[in-house]
């Protein structure tokens, strides 16, 4: 049994050395702790659109710019959102779009997020904000439940 147990090591560590070995001779290396991409973010960037980090968008929220809109619902928006953040429900893009880029400069830099992160209703609210000037539009991702779960402030 010892044996065994010496043996299956012995395998396990010839194992890691050979990949270490591999990540080290060729590039690009193969991941070690790296998920796969999700594919809306493939899908965010394609489109032209970057994705915001939790610690931009908290700067975002203390500073007051750049500002800040939420795509959920309105009745989602009154039961919290984020600091600062301006309710541009999705929802509401046939009547309300306009409206919403009405409110930025040709190129002030915006902020969106919606639910959570398969939600595609921020990047919808996006390509109309976007207009035609090439605004730096970011979507943060992990929406509203990601900035539940890592503890962000709501009002």
């Amino acid at each position: 049994m010892k044996r065994r147990l010496l043996q299956i090591a012995a395998l396990l560590a010839a194992s890691m050395a050979a990949g270490a070995v591999r990540n080290a001779a060729l590039s690009p290396s193969l991941p070690w702790t790296r998920l796969p991409e999700h594919p809306l973010a493939a899908e965010i960037i394609e489109a032209g659109f970057r994705l915001a980090a939790r610690e931009e968008v908290a700067q975002a929220s203390e500073a007051g710019w750049p500002l800040i809109f939420d795509a959920r619902s309105q009745t989602e928006y009154d039961r919290g959102h984020i600091p600062g953040a301006l309710s541009t429900p999705a929802q509401e893009l046939a009547t309300r779009g306009g409206e919403y880029a009405a409110m930025l400069g040709p190129t002030d830099p915006v902020i969106l997020y919606c639910s959570h992160e398969a939600c595609t209703d921020a990047l919808r609210v996006a390509e109309v904000i976007r207009g035609d000037h090439g605004r730096d539009v970011a979507i943060y991702l992990p929406g509203m439940v990601g900035w539940r779960a890592a503890g962000g402030p709501e009002e």
